[in-house]
């Protein structure tokens, strides 16, 4: 008989331990066009005592090819403090029927507990193309402009000029003295954080954004923060994916600065896997919102 109650106080705590954690994961629609911004919705019930070992959940399993992780939220705490909500925003690059893997969080009894993973269950969505059906691609609409010729006198006359100059330049130049020699000052070495900023405006002064060559301008200021990521954080690999970085920097970030790492990362994956083309504006504010980063993680607090 001892044992019989026993076994049934032991099912009965389980069945109250399994009921009070849950972890609840929707989408915000069904369907999405190609480089969309989906918002999973995170719900989750821990126990009056409980508490996660991270307010972030993370990824279970590699996300599918060509999704990328464009924004998360840090999970808050409602007024009972047995319910957290908090969003997880999602881009798909890929079109089909995609598979959006489990997230997971630690609940921890005491703040000493190892704790145990809660996970929610695993979702679909379709990704369908953000053009009709038939249009050309943008390489196709490229291919039909009308060539641009060169007049052969143009060129010449230019060259003649050009050599002029030359030559005045050379004889102004034979007549002057020779400066004095200046003294050598030896440069401190740039700090990571200088060397990304002069990186940025080596970038911006290429006028990329100007001639709407996006993908290229995107691409090499992503490239910068990588590089600058890698250089204060050796976790940070500049060759890993842009969930893969976001995620090892999420043990030692402030939300702020996590937030608009994960933001920028997002932009650059948009336009270079989507073929979403903004305007010069809002290049310029990319750039900028780079600088702001790497002045954030630069900054004493962000460092551990």
């Amino acid at each position: 008989m001892r044992c019989l109650l026993l076994a049934m106080l032991g099912l009965a705590v389980s069945a109250t331990h399994a009921h009070a954690q849950h972890f609840g994961l929707e989408l915000d629609r069904d369907s999405v066009k190609l480089g969309e911004v989906v918002v999973l919705h995170a719900r989750i019930h821990i126990g009056p005592q409980q508490t996660l070992a991270s307010p972030v959940p993370v990824v279970v399993e590699g996300l599918p090819d060509g999704a990328r992780v464009v924004g998360v939220d840090s999970l808050q705490h409602q007024q009972d403090r047995t319910l957290l909500i908090g969003n997880v925003k999602l881009a798909f690059l890929r079109t089909g029927r995609l598979r959006i893997p489990p997230l997971r969080v630690i609940v921890k009894a005491t703040p000493d507990d190892r704790g145990f993973p809660l996970e929610s269950e695993p979702l679909s969505i379709d990704v369908v193309p953000s053009l009709p059906a038939g249009n050309p691609a943008l390489k196709d609409i490229r291919d039909q402009l009308p060539e641009q010729r060169v007049d052969p006198l143009l060129v010449v006359a230019a060259l003649a000029a050009a050599a002029g100059l030359l030559w005045f330049a050379r004889r102004r130049l034979a007549r002057r003295p020779a400066p004095a020699a200046a003294p050598v000052a030896v440069a401190a070495a740039a700090s990571p954080a200088d060397a990304a900023r002069a990186a940025l405006s080596r970038i911006e002064r290429e006028g990329w954004a100007e001639r709407g060559e996006m993908a290229r301008y995107y691409e090499a200021i992503a490239a910068v923060m990588r590089e600058y990521l890698e250089s204060i954080d050796p976790r940070v690999h500049a060759a890993q994916t842009s969930t893969e970085l976001l995620h090892v920097l999420a043990t030692r970030r402030s939300n702020g600065t996590w937030h608009g790492t994960a933001r920028l990362f997002g932009d650059a994956d948009l336009v270079k896997f989507a073929g979403v083309s903004p305007d010069a504006g809002t290049a310029r504010a990319y750039a900028a919102g780079a600088r702001s980063v790497i002045d954030a993680w630069a900054s004493p607090g962000e460092h551990g």
